[in-house]
């Protein structure tokens, strides 16, 4: 059974917990980050999905993509879109990643300069010293995490 959690004002919601993960309110619209790092450059992920239509099915098991252009303008009262079992899509997931400083500041990762917004300025130079070293890959989860951790132990 699918479970489903509404909130009609989610900027009044400080933290949601489910299990051992923590989600917070971005600032934009109905969108939670979940908490990767927490500490005095805390790092968050929001995640989201994207639908790409492949097309129909067509005689003979073939995909026919004429006519197959989807516009999901207004997902307010009803967030969910059921395709029909003809329908064939492509799923991506994207992931933006999001700093928080002690201020609650909140800077998107686009390189390493931005750690210059969310670290002390002391910090920089070992911080760019240790990724230089580490072969810290901004595409990767798990090294922008390790890179944050490290920001917070300097």
């Amino acid at each position: 059974m699918d479970q489903v959690l509404t909130l009609n004002d989610p900027a009044e919601v400080m933290v949601i917990t489910i299990k051992d993960r923590h989600f917070i309110y971005s600032g934009k619209g109905t969108e939670f980050m979940e908490l990767l790092v927490s500490g005095s450059s805390a790092l968050g992920v929001v995640r989201s999905v994207k639908t790409i239509p492949m097309g129909k099915e067509g005689a003979f098991g073939t995909i026919n993509n004429t006519g197959t252009i989807y516009i999901i303008s207004n997902m307010d009262d009803n967030p969910h879109y059921q395709f029909s079992d003809e329908e064939f899509v492509n799923v991506k997931i994207e992931n933006g990643y999001y700093l928080l400083d002690d201020k609650d500041n909140i800077t998107a990762v686009k390189g390493i300069k931005s750690f210059e917004k969310a670290c002390p300025k002391e910090k920089l130079s070992a911080i760019k010293k240790y990724a230089d070293e580490n072969k810290i890959s901004l595409k990767k989860e798990e090294d922008i995490i390790k890179l944050t951790e490290y920001c917070n132990q300097q």
